[in-house]
């Protein structure tokens, strides 16, 4: 499209033509001519920019502040915030009291009233999960449905069926962050629904549990009678076995948790956890102690521990994966354990182990 002031510039040169047939020297008819068009051309280019700046004004805007998007508020956790400070609940009010009876196949709902007492926000991300124990035909994972702020507070509520054996029932649940880290109302990380049926009534009381035997085994197939998990001075990495005879404990028993105490007796070399990373604990099927079973462990670890504070730290739940490795474990009437470090060896020519010699504890019910 021509512009506005392409058409004024060709009517001025036009304009121009016809004043040079007028009168005069055609040298000055020229200069009049060219010195009239250049006037009316600079007046008519102004007039342009005028009406242009009237229509595309360039005013100074002072920056507007965006509103922070759900992703970018402050208080929104981060898959990988697993603080105390961050994940915190209180849980101030429940339906259904512990040890309601109920009738075999009934039918209830169990509702938990829940305060997000930590500093992140509880989103669609985070839901109510199955930790342990007997669901009682309950969904096990129910994301939540909108969000929950710090100090507010969330009704939970789960459709469940009262079994028919007699007896005591419980089941543990948790609040789960998106990376799946458990959090709850208790030093379990868990709040629980528990019924009981009328007729025989549950024995329940915690096993302690010391190792039987075990040892260690380096790279090279070196084996040694001490637990021991870390390098050494010739860079070998040693990983560590133990094995729980679970005494009594047969599989009509049902635990509902278990703890492995590492704090009662270890030995620290060198600096482990900084040079070779976090120390895991793995199901193990190792029989006999002897060379092959350098690196014997199945699944993901059941327990982990990332520094000697939490060493030091005293009792450690199982999640739910390890309290299902002890009670598939009462069919053989032992767990074998395999203990390693994440990272083999740093190469630097200096000790970084930890001798151990871990207890456990099992908490467990059976229907006399």
């Amino acid at each position: 499209m021509v512009s506005k002031l392409k058409i004024c510039s060709i009517l001025i040169i036009l304009f121009a033509l016809a004043l040079a047939s007028c009168g005069g020297s055609e040298s000055e008819n020229n200069d009049a001519v060219l010195e009239t068009a250049q006037s009316i051309a600079e007046t008519m280019v102004a007039v342009q920019f005028t009406e242009l700046a009237q229509i595309n004004p360039t005013a100074t805007v002072a920056p507007v502040e965006a509103s922070p998007t759900a992703a970018e508020k402050k208080d929104t956790p981060t898959p990988q915030d697993t603080s105390a400070e961050c994940l915190s609940a209180h849980l101030s009010d429940e339906t259904i009291p512990d040890d309601t009876i109920l009738s075999p196949g009934e039918s209830f709902q169990k509702s938990w009233v829940l305060t997000n007492t930590g500093s992140c926000t509880w989103t669609e991300e985070y839901g109510l999960a199955f930790h342990h124990g007997n669901a009682m035909q309950a969904v096990e994972y129910t994301p939540l449905a909108g969000w929950v702020l710090p100090g507010d507070s969330v009704i939970l509520s789960l459709d469940m069926v009262a079994p028919f054996n007699p007896g005591s029932h419980i089941g543990f649940w948790s609040l789960q962050s998106p990376n799946g880290t458990y959090f709850g109302a208790s030093a379990t990380d868990t709040f629980w629904a528990r019924i009981t049926i009328p007729g025989a009534t549950p024995t329940s009381k915690p096993r302690d549990l010391a190792w039987n035997s075990g040892g260690a085994v380096r790279s090279d197939g070196l084996v040694s009678n001490d637990v021991k998990v870390g390098d050494d001075s010739t860079n070998g990495d040693w990983q560590g076995f133990v094995t729980f005879n679970l005494g009594n404990l047969t599989n009509d028993s049902t635990v509902t948790a278990v703890i492995l105490y590492l704090d009662s007796g270890y030995s620290l070399s060198g600096d482990a956890f900084t040079n070779l990373g976090c120390l895991n604990v793995y199901l193990s099927s190792y029989g006999g102690l002897d060379t092959s079973d350098y690196g014997n462990a199945s699944g993901g670890p059941l327990w982990t521990f990332c520094s000697s504070e939490e060493l030091s730290g005293g009792a450690i739940y199982a999640g739910p994966a390890g309290i299902e490795a002890v009670q598939n474990a009462l069919n053989i009437n032992q767990l074998q354990l395999n203990f390693q470090f994440e990272n083999q060896t740093n190469s630097d020519g200096s000790n970084d182990n930890i001798e151990l010699s871990p207890n456990m504890s099992i908490f467990w019910y059976r229907i006399n």
